[in-house]
Protein backbone atom coordinates (compact mmCIF):
# COMPACT_ATOMS: atom_id res chain seq x y z
CA UNK A 1 0.00 0.00 0.00
CA UNK A 2 2.58 2.29 0.95
CA UNK A 3 4.25 1.59 -2.74
CA UNK A 4 0.89 2.67 -4.31
CA UNK A 5 0.69 5.91 -1.93
CA UNK A 6 3.88 6.84 -3.42
CA UNK A 7 3.06 6.40 -6.83
CA UNK A 8 -0.28 8.27 -6.51
CA UNK A 9 1.90 11.37 -4.99
CA UNK A 10 4.15 10.88 -7.97
CA UNK A 11 1.20 11.49 -10.32
CA UNK A 12 -0.56 13.79 -7.99
CA UNK A 13 2.72 16.15 -8.46
CA UNK A 14 3.54 15.58 -12.11
CA UNK A 15 6.29 13.54 -11.53
CA UNK A 16 6.64 9.63 -12.73
CA UNK A 17 7.83 6.66 -10.88
CA UNK A 18 10.63 5.44 -13.36
CA UNK A 19 9.64 1.46 -13.12
CA UNK A 20 12.90 0.63 -14.72
CA UNK A 21 15.21 1.86 -11.66
CA UNK A 22 12.45 1.45 -9.19
CA UNK A 23 13.04 -1.93 -6.77
CA UNK A 24 11.55 -3.02 -3.16
CA UNK A 25 13.76 -5.12 -0.83
CA UNK A 26 12.35 -6.77 2.58
CA UNK A 27 14.45 -6.04 5.73
CA UNK A 28 14.69 -8.62 8.09
CA UNK A 29 15.85 -12.56 9.29
CA UNK A 30 15.04 -15.14 7.02
CA UNK A 31 12.03 -16.65 8.99
CA UNK A 32 10.57 -13.02 8.59
CA UNK A 33 11.21 -12.61 4.74
CA UNK A 34 9.70 -16.27 4.38
CA UNK A 35 6.27 -14.80 5.72
CA UNK A 36 5.56 -12.81 2.78
CA UNK A 37 5.30 -13.87 -0.68
CA UNK A 38 7.63 -11.45 -2.83
CA UNK A 39 7.28 -13.96 -6.78
CA UNK A 40 5.57 -10.96 -8.33
CA UNK A 41 6.71 -8.11 -6.46
CA UNK A 42 4.56 -5.04 -5.95
CA UNK A 43 1.49 -4.39 -7.91
CA UNK A 44 1.90 -0.42 -8.55
CA UNK A 45 -0.41 1.00 -10.65
CA UNK A 46 1.41 1.25 -13.77
CA UNK A 47 3.65 -1.40 -13.43
CA UNK A 48 5.20 -4.14 -11.03
CA UNK A 49 8.23 -2.88 -8.57
CA UNK A 50 10.13 -6.61 -8.22
CA UNK A 51 11.40 -7.92 -4.90
CA UNK A 52 15.28 -7.73 -4.81
CA UNK A 53 17.82 -9.51 -2.28
CA UNK A 54 20.22 -6.21 -2.39
CA UNK A 55 19.33 -3.02 -3.09
CA UNK A 56 21.75 0.44 -3.75
CA UNK A 57 21.05 3.91 -1.96
CA UNK A 58 23.60 6.75 -2.05
CA UNK A 59 26.64 4.39 -2.85
CA UNK A 60 26.09 1.87 0.42
CA UNK A 61 24.49 -1.70 -0.86
CA UNK A 62 21.72 -3.17 2.01
CA UNK A 63 21.06 -6.65 1.67
CA UNK A 64 17.85 -8.18 2.98
CA UNK A 65 19.33 -9.21 6.18
CA UNK A 66 21.46 -5.91 6.96
CA UNK A 67 24.32 -7.98 7.21
CA UNK A 68 26.06 -5.51 5.11
CA UNK A 69 28.11 -8.58 3.83
CA UNK A 70 28.00 -7.35 0.09
CA UNK A 71 28.39 -3.63 0.89
CA UNK A 72 31.78 -4.50 2.38
CA UNK A 73 32.28 -6.54 -0.67
CA UNK A 74 32.05 -3.28 -2.64
CA UNK A 75 34.04 -1.55 -0.51
CA UNK A 76 37.03 -3.84 -0.76
CA UNK A 77 36.68 -4.52 -4.72
CA UNK A 78 36.56 -0.52 -5.03
CA UNK A 79 39.79 -0.46 -2.85
CA UNK A 80 41.52 -3.05 -4.78
CA UNK A 81 40.60 -1.34 -8.52
CA UNK A 82 41.64 2.13 -7.07
CA UNK A 83 44.52 1.08 -5.69
CA UNK A 84 45.81 -1.28 -8.94
CA UNK A 85 44.84 1.75 -10.79
CA UNK A 86 47.17 3.78 -9.50
CA UNK A 87 49.93 1.82 -11.19
CA UNK A 88 49.61 3.42 -14.39
CA UNK A 89 50.45 6.74 -12.85
CA UNK A 90 53.31 5.30 -10.47
CA UNK A 91 56.16 6.05 -12.50
CA UNK A 92 55.25 9.82 -12.49
CA UNK A 93 54.86 10.74 -8.61
CA UNK A 94 57.36 10.27 -6.14
CA UNK A 95 57.36 7.29 -3.67
CA UNK A 96 55.59 9.61 -0.72
CA UNK A 97 52.79 11.22 -3.07
CA UNK A 98 51.78 7.34 -4.21
CA UNK A 99 51.90 6.21 -0.60
CA UNK A 100 49.81 9.24 0.23
CA UNK A 101 47.74 8.87 -2.46
CA UNK A 102 46.74 5.00 -1.90
CA UNK A 103 45.89 6.09 1.39
CA UNK A 104 43.76 8.75 0.65
CA UNK A 105 41.71 6.63 -1.61
CA UNK A 106 41.34 3.71 0.62
CA UNK A 107 40.81 6.01 3.61
CA UNK A 108 37.90 7.69 1.57
CA UNK A 109 36.32 4.51 0.85
CA UNK A 110 36.66 3.33 4.40
CA UNK A 111 34.93 6.56 5.67
CA UNK A 112 31.84 7.29 3.48
CA UNK A 113 28.72 5.80 5.19
CA UNK A 114 31.22 4.26 7.96
CA UNK A 115 28.62 4.75 10.52
CA UNK A 116 26.45 2.41 9.13
CA UNK A 117 28.73 -0.87 9.61
CA UNK A 118 28.52 -0.30 13.35
CA UNK A 119 27.33 -3.57 14.69
CA UNK A 120 28.23 -5.40 11.47
CA UNK A 121 30.15 -8.68 11.96
CA UNK A 122 33.95 -8.92 13.29
CA UNK A 123 34.23 -10.68 10.03
CA UNK A 124 32.98 -7.92 8.13
CA UNK A 125 35.31 -5.35 9.76
CA UNK A 126 38.27 -8.02 9.42
CA UNK A 127 37.97 -7.90 5.51
CA UNK A 128 37.93 -4.41 5.78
Amino acid sequence: MCVNDVACWFLENGLLLNHDKTEAVLFGTSAQRKKIPTAGGINVTVAVVPFRDTVKLLGVTFDSALSMDRHVTEVISSCSYHTCALRHIRSLLTLDVAKSVGHRIVSSQLDYANALLHGTSTSNLDRL
